[in-house]
């Protein structure tokens, strides 16, 4: 997870369990397909499992934790295309976990249907000679980071490291870089993606530009992203790649003062483009 972030999808609504033997045909139909894939073969948890619950029990939010029918697990885009493919010819339903760091229903699973769980796909590579960051679906902020680390270089991800890569990155993605670099949509080179109907393409400046573009706040609502090339951001040192930060309370008497320290800040960011903060109001013991 690990917070798991990223989007919910549907194909469309239309396995409407109404009845408990519509509800048990459908579930036939869908997770048993999956797992009678042999390139799917161990990657498909039923519920009464405990790889199932454990997966369940990742989800962040309470609320998002919708039990699905089944689990399905791919490895890699290939496995995603013949998830994809399976649910389309037998009219699935599906929710995306990615990060799962969706706190509403729907946001990271789905109830009645199958959950497509990219939690197996966490990997980070860093080409040094395109200076390119290759990340998984699956992968959380903080596994990013430590991987990029020892290049001294670093990405335009979440503020915290739990925080999912997907959801944050197609749902355009606030970071402490974007007043100098744009939000992490904006830094991403390249986005793999499985369409619905199996075919793997890249999505970037030169190719099917229209999705590169839409998948830039759109979601999952356009495809299935299996790998992230990002663009990296080089520390000034490379031997010393840090983020200095920290955080500061006040009472709420102090709510005036700051939201007028907060205004000028805002104002005078492209002053300093490296900086950044936030604001918040909080109860707290």
């Amino acid at each position: 997870m690990m917070k798991r972030s990223q989007s919910f999808t549907s194909l469309a609504l239309l396995l409407l369990c109404q009845v408990s033997v519509a509800c048990a045909e459908a579930v036939s139909n869908c997770c048993n397909a999956l797992s009678q894939e042999a390139s799917l073969a161990g990657k498909v948890y039923f519920p009464n499992t405990s790889n199932y619950r454990g997966l369940v029990e990742s989800i962040w939010s309470a609320s998002a934790a919708l039990p699905p029918w089944c689990f399905v697990q791919p490895e890699s885009a290939e496995d995603t295309a013949v998830v994809i493919q399976t649910l389309v010819s037998n009219e699935c339903s599906f929710g995306i976990l990615s990060g799962g760091h969706g706190d509403f229903p729907a946001s990271n699973s789905i109830k009645e249907g199958v959950t497509i769980d990219f939690g197996r796909m966490n990997q980070t590579t860093y080409d040094p000679v395109e200076k390119i960051a290759s990340i998984g679906p699956g992968s959380s902020w903080q596994p990013v980071y430590e991987t990029l680390e020892p290049y001294g270089v670093t990405v335009t991800g979440g503020r915290a490291g739990g925080v999912g890569v997907a959801g944050f990155t197609t749902g355009g993605g606030n970071s402490f870089h974007s007043t100098s670099h744009g939000w992490a949509c904006d830094n991403a080179k390249n986005f793999q993606v499985v369409l619905a109907n199996g075919t793997i393409v890249d999505a970037n400046a030169d190719e099917h530009n229209d999705l590169w573009q839409a998948l830039k706040g759109g979601s999952g609502n356009f495809g299935l992203v299996t790998r992230f090339d990002m663009y990296v951001i080089e520390f000034p040192d490379p031997t010393k790649p840090n983020i200095w930060g920290g955080i500061a309370q006040y009472e709420l008497s102090a709510a005036d003062d700051l939201t007028d320290a907060y205004v000028d800040f805002v104002e005078n960011n492209h002053l300093d483009k490296n900086s950044s903060t936030m604001l918040y109001w909080v109860y707290t013991h």
